[in-house]
């Protein structure tokens, strides 16, 4: 089932409501199971966005808005980051500059302390966060593939790294526990299901942590390689895994490439991640086209020739991390002329998400 979710984007920010995700996680399984008598549900296990911030309190939030993985505001905490660390930044696996959680970490420390003076705990993905409401609060957790996104993690080790964090000011104590994802985190309480509206299907069914939806859809797709396109996007493969924060391909020292922990032992997953694909198409329905639907949109770019008569898109709408990075890199239609109608701009639109995942 599918229940969309607003996100707040003024300038840099990108924010989304975690108890959203909650309401939306609620109409999904009410969609599926309805009130799910005489459906028996084994087990929970959670998915979702990597590389965000939720700052939690005692089974609460302290903070309304969760900073997104597209989030970009923290460049000047980017900056501190790496002066304060030197070359020792290297050491952290996929540190990517304002989109990494240790910058976010750090923009909340300075520009929002009282808030951060509150949480108890940082969660930095999506499915962590219904993780952690399932299970009444109790677990405050992360899988290896998540946590191998958010610039906190030591590339050496393959565990967290809290000397980053201390040499910043932070207190690595805010940091979750890093577990599987197979992790049985208990089951889902009859009080849990009366208290977010679920079915009661699932109260009784075994909880587990899951996996980001990087390392999900490479489990998902049952190949050694494979395209995905969401809000965001990326080209991904799964391979052997040399060190233990994962692969020693040089490509990894790529500008643009992650190099993300696969959620299976010893394998890696090597991924060129763009900041907004599938998104990209939601925009220009929205604001270009005149708020037509993603099928409308489909329908006008058929009508138009390949290339477009030359009109370009460049996808940076929300800055980028792949196929370069840079926070501030914008978006922007090129060669526009008389000649072009909704259909080149549909197109155009379509083509550049495809020619930034060529290059």
């Amino acid at each position: 089932a599918h229940t969309p979710r607003p996100r707040a984007r003024p300038g840099a920010r990108v924010e989304q409501r975690p108890d959203d995700w909650l309401e939306a996680l609620a109409a999904a399984c009410h969609r599926c199971l309805g009130e799910g008598d005489g459906v028996d549900v084994t087990a929970v296990v959670c998915s979702g966005q990597m590389q965000d911030v939720v700052a939690i309190g005692a089974n609460r939030l302290v903070r309304e808005w969760a900073l997104l993985y597209s989030d970009a505001r923290a460049a000047a905490q980017a900056s501190a980051v790496e002066d304060a660390l030197g070359t020792r930044v290297a050491d952290l696996a996929n540190y990517k500059g304002a989109a990494s959680c240790l910058a976010k970490w750090l923009w909340l420390a300075e520009c929002e302390p009282d808030a951060l003076a509150r949480a108890d705990g940082l969660l930095l993905g999506a499915h962590s966060y219904l993780a952690w409401a399932l299970s009444g609060g109790d677990a405050r957790v992360c899988d290896r593939t998540t946590a191998a996104t958010t610039g906190l993690l030591d590339a050496r080790t393959g565990a967290f790294a809290p000397w980053a964090v201390e040499a910043l000011g932070l207190d690595p104590r805010l940091l979750p526990r890093l577990a599987a994802a197979d992790e049985v985190l208990g089951q889902v309480t009859a009080s849990v299901v009366e208290r977010l509206g679920l079915p009661r299907a699932l109260e009784g069914a075994t909880l587990v942590h899951g996996c980001g939806d990087l390392g999900a859809t490479t489990l998902g797709a049952g190949a050694a390689t494979y395209a995905y396109l969401g809000t965001s996007g990326w080209l991904a493969s799964s391979r052997p895994s040399t060190r233990d924060g994962g692969s020693s391909d040089a490509a990894t020292s790529g500008e643009g490439i992650f190099d993300v922990l696969h959620p299976l032992e010893g394998t890696s997953i090597m991924a060129a991640s763009m900041t907004t694909a599938g998104g990209c198409a939601t925009w220009a329905a929205e604001n270009v086209l005149g708020g037509v639907s993603l099928q409308e949109l489909d329908a006008l770019a058929a009508r138009a020739a390949p290339g477009c008569g030359g009109l370009l898109f460049m996808p940076h709408i929300a800055g980028e991390r792949s196929p370069f990075l840079d926070a501030s890199a914008r978006g922007a239609f090129l060669n526009v002329s008389a000649a072009h109608g909704q259909p080149e701009f549909a197109r155009a639109t379509l083509e550049g998400v495809a020619l930034g995942y060529r290059s």
